[in-house]
């Protein structure tokens, strides 16, 4: 076993200083007015804090400095020459005699023993103290201990203050992650609700158009995102379809597209509007007034399909373009104008096109040319897009077998690095 000396416990160095000072005075036998007991005397003076004991080979208390009187209220002339300190130690330890056994063991076995324990003081109080007590020798001889004591009463009422208020902050912040779990919960909810509302508004946004087939698809890169489109009547000879994507992503995003999705309707509806410029201009006008908060925009591919003369007009305000393709032909098409929100009073240009039999309309957001594969190679650019579409022109389903593609370079649908939407139209007599 280590043997335990001054130098190798864990005390403050200016304790040890005094403790080896003490044994050093202790051991000079040289009578009363040597420098020895003048250096002791000024020890014990100036320790206002500390309670310096010593004690001789009979148990007799022989120094009891100011230090002393200040912590346990007793004066030098009632204490010098006692026998015993029980008279310093709460009653429930006297009567516990493992207590003192144990640090006659360590004194017996170290000549050091260190610790926190209750003592009393003269009007009955007990306090805590931080006691070291060393042996003292003289020629290896015991001639008697030496104990430093320390009240400590505010240290661990300190302690137990902050013990307290951490295990209150700890409940405090164990009650607060709970309501937060809880609140979590309840928008985790509140999201897939809104998702589900999404998606089936956009499921039934898609009304079916005599002699085509229409087909979309919907990745939000959230559980709810900004892109949207719709197909719908405006009377019998002539429909409109659109895709858009609204900035950024979540719930502001997914609001705004309901705003806009109603106001285009509305807009047509009410004015009978066959232009899709017109529509994208009053559409502008309209979210510029609103005033919506960070300023977002909105881009948008629109177009209007006349079914009398199988004409189809379009208008793009800041959209990628359109791709037309059929059996012996693909090519981007439609002009583009600013997005919707940046500038009021905007115009935005037309383009028609005649449709026949077999010919496709493919319209795309462009979370699409965002796509990358396992290793972080981008799997579309609009070129590569545009002649994937033209090689496989003759599938039943060009969209399905471009969703399969997708999957097959990626680990999942499941995590886009923007919203992907497609809007496909075909033509099938």
């Amino acid at each position: 076993m280590k043997q335990k000396t001054l130098s190798n416990l864990k005390m403050p160095d200016y304790t040890v200083r005094m403790l080896e000072n003490l044994r050093r005075i202790f051991l000079t036998k040289e009578g009363e007015g040597t420098d020895a007991e003048i250096l002791l005397r000024s020890i014990l003076d100036s320790a206002t804090e500390y309670a310096i004991i010593a004690t001789d080979l009979e148990k007799n208390i022989i120094t009891w400095n100011k230090g002393a009187e200040k912590i346990f209220g007793y004066s030098p002339e009632e204490i010098i020459g006692k026998r015993k300190l029980s008279f310093l130690i709460p009653d429930e330890e006297n009567k516990s005699k493992s207590a003192i056994e144990n640090i006659q063991k360590e004194l017996a076995h170290h000549g050091v023993w260190m610790g926190e324990t209750l003592r009393k003081r003269k009007n009955g109080q007990n306090f805590y103290a931080r006691i070291i007590v060393t042996r003292l020798k003289s020629k290896n001889k015991i001639i008697g201990t030496v104990a430093i004591i320390r009240d400590i009463t505010k240290e661990k009422e300190l302690s137990s203050k902050i013990e307290e208020y951490a295990k209150t902050l700890e409940d405090k912040v164990a009650q607060r992650t709970a309501e937060l779990q809880k609140s979590n919960r309840l928008i985790e909810q509140e999201i897939h609700f809104a998702k589900l509302i999404q998606r089936t508004m956009l499921k039934n946004s898609i009304h079916k158009i005599p002699q085509y087939h229409c087909y979309f698809q919907y990745y939000p890169a959230k559980e709810i995102g900004g892109d949207f489109f719709t197909v719908d009547k405006i009377d019998d000879e002539h429909f409109y379809f659109y895709i858009s994507d609204v900035s950024g992503h979540g719930i502001p995003a997914a609001l705004l597209t309901v705003y806009a999705h109603h106001t285009i309707r509305n807009i047509i509806i009410s004015n009978k509007i066959y232009s899709p410029g017109n529509v994208l201009r009053i559409l502008n006008n309209l979210f510029i007034k609103e005033n919506f908060p960070g300023a977002p925009f909105l881009t948008i591919f629109f177009c209007v399909l006349d079914l009398k003369n199988n004409t189809l007009t379009c208008a793009s305000a800041g959209h990628p373009q359109a791709i037309f393709f059929n059996e012996n032909e693909s090519f981007f098409f439609g002009k583009t104008g600013k997005p919707v929100g940046v500038f009021e009073n905007q115009e935005y240009p037309e383009s028609l096109i005649p449709v026949k039999k077999n010919d496709n309309i493919f319209l795309y957001t462009d979370g699409l040319t965002e796509i990358f594969d396992r290793n972080g190679h981008r799997l579309f650019d609009p070129e590569r897009l545009l002649g994937f579409l033209s090689s496989n022109n003759k599938q039943t389903d060009i969209l399905k077998m471009l969703i399969k593609h997708i999957k097959g370079l990626r680990k999942d649908l499941s995590s886009f690095e923007d919203d992907v939407a497609i809007l496909y139209i075909k033509r099938m007599e």
